[in-house]
């Protein structure tokens, strides 16, 4: 009986070993993304105020109502990724970058009106970085650019890499044309 007990037992204990790190692999994939979701936004919100901000600095008072909206959603988007942070920060090995990209955000917020135009948009092209470097760590952290299935590859490849580049070319066109 021993003989079989022994194997058997040894079995069953690898077996649930391998569930419990497939859940845990699944879990952090959750985490991540829920932190990208917001992260996401805080890309299109950004280039938005960037280009608005350009064309306030450039004269058009008319865009300052507009700015002061954007500066609001991406206000909005800094509460919620920071709740997310508090909770998957340590998960996500994020806490030090958004740290940094949080308190970027706020002296921006506050100097934007004292900073030349060159500066200010150089701000915010540093800015959209940073949330395009937090946004790859925590694609790489939660195990999602990790997708071993074909068929959701390159959903996730599409995803965590293609569409924030993207984002931030076209936003940077836009300036580049408007200018």
């Amino acid at each position: 009986t021993l003989l079989f007990a022994v194997p058997l037992g040894l079995a069953t204990w690898y077996m649930i070993r391998e569930a419990s790190v497939r859940i845990d692999f699944g879990q952090k994939e959750l985490y991540g993304t829920a932190y990208l979701r917001p992260l996401r936004l805080m890309i299109e919100h950004l280039s938005e105020a960037r280009r608005l901000a350009a064309e306030y600095a450039a004269g058009s008072v008319t865009e300052r109502p507009e700015l002061v909206r954007k500066h609001a959603e991406i206000e909005a988007d800094c509460a919620a990724v920071a709740a997310l942070d508090l909770r998957y920060g340590v998960h996500l090995n994020s806490r030090l970058r958004w740290t940094a990209l949080a308190e970027n955000w706020r002296f921006l917020r506050i100097r934007s009106q004292d900073l030349e135009a060159r500066v200010e948009d150089q701000l915010y092209a540093d800015l959209l970085g940073e949330v395009s470097a937090l946004f790859s760590l925590v694609g790489d952290t939660s195990n999602l650019i990790l997708d071993p299935d074909l068929d959701s590859y390159y959903e996730m490849d599409t995803m965590l890499l293609k569409l924030p580049e993207g984002q931030l070319l076209l936003a940077e066109a836009r300036q580049l044309g408007a200018g």
